[in-house]
């Protein structure tokens, strides 16, 4: 299991829309129809607000444990790794989102 995570990956180039690739994208695709159709069924509120919580936890402990992959194999940096840029910071922006409900955070988020 180790060299999947190591820094040097040797077992074959990404093959763009490959067969991995379209399993990969219709597995995404297909687990955000499964959560649109799954909220839209909920009635409870609890549920709903445990998702949310389910949702930015999943974002944060992503970053946490794409940062601990950098660090591991030496490549963390504070240039490079701290959540400044727009993707990072979206991702931290969505977290807060999913906890809060502020509909400015989101006009941020969207924008």
């Amino acid at each position: 299991m180790a060299q999947y995570f190591d820094l040097t990956y040797l077992q074959g180039e990404f093959e763009l829309f490959g067969l991995s690739h379209i399993l990969a994208l219709l597995t995404l695709a297909l687990l955000n129809v499964l959560m649109v159709v799954w909220q839209r069924r909920t009635e409870s509120e609890r549920q709903r607000t445990g998702f949310r919580y389910a949702l930015a936890a999943l974002l944060i402990g992503q970053e946490i444990t794409l940062n601990l992959w950098y660090a591991h194999t030496g490549q963390w940096s504070v240039a490079r790794s701290l959540p400044l840029h727009l993707c990072g910071a979206s991702l931290v922006l969505c977290a807060i989102l999913l906890v809060n409900k502020r509909y400015a955070l989101y006009e941020v988020a969207y924008f």
